[in-house]
């Protein structure tokens, strides 16, 4: 259970991808009862953390339908990929930090998030992002993202001083914490890109 009465945090679920090569969208991938956009929710809610669920415009309708209007962001800046998702979560909520999760990244168990929280109370201040790192590379789509981290990119986005609209160079350009994955730890990185 998260509790740090100095940070405010807020759990947010990336859904908006394009599911291109999956062929349908992947939050509403049904698995038992519950579906990926549900089961990484309920994941961020066992912290006893806010959530919300991040869209793009074209899910809003469907989303609606399954979560209340107050539980979804809808992508709000003209760029591609995940990137979008995380500056529109930072402008609706500019006083929280961000621990996100793909939707697709449905074999995370609680253990890394909560890794996540622990790395940011053990070195509060000290770094912008806190990732996991796989194989010398980072993992983006689980994340823990603070707000001053976000804040500077938002800041460098409206001067139109970013030379990539991706995650992986906002880390690069952050003061990023990179953790490292166990053998174990990496299985659960599985994403889902085909059915």
């Amino acid at each position: 259970m998260y509790q740090d009465e100095n940070i405010q945090m807020l759990g947010v679920v990336f859904c908006g991808g394009k599911s291109t090569r999956m062929g349908t969208d992947k939050g509403l991938i049904e698995i038992g009862e519950s579906t990926w956009v549900s089961l990484a929710k309920e994941k961020l809610e066992r912290l006893g953390i806010p959530v919300r669920i991040s869209i793009n415009h074209s899910q809003e309708e469907v989303y609606s339908n399954l979560f209340l209007k107050d539980e979804l962001i809808a992508d709000c800046f003209p760029i591609e990929g995940p990137l979008c998702g995380l500056l529109s979560a930072h402008n609706a909520f500019p006083y929280h930090d961000l621990l996100i999760i793909a939707c697709d990244l449905k074999d995370i168990e609680n253990t890394l998030l909560e890794k996540l929280l622990l790395e940011l109370r053990n070195r509060e201040g000290e770094h912008d992002f806190f990732v996991f790192e796989n194989n010398g590379q980072y993992e983006p789509l689980l994340g823990l993202y603070t707000r001053e981290g976000l804040q500077k990119i938002a800041d460098l986005y409206s001067l139109n001083q970013l030379e990539k609209l991706s995650m992986k160079h906002i880390l690069e350009l952050g003061n990023t914490y990179a953790i490292p994955l166990s053998e174990n730890e990496q299985s659960q990185m599985k994403n889902y890109n085909t059915l």
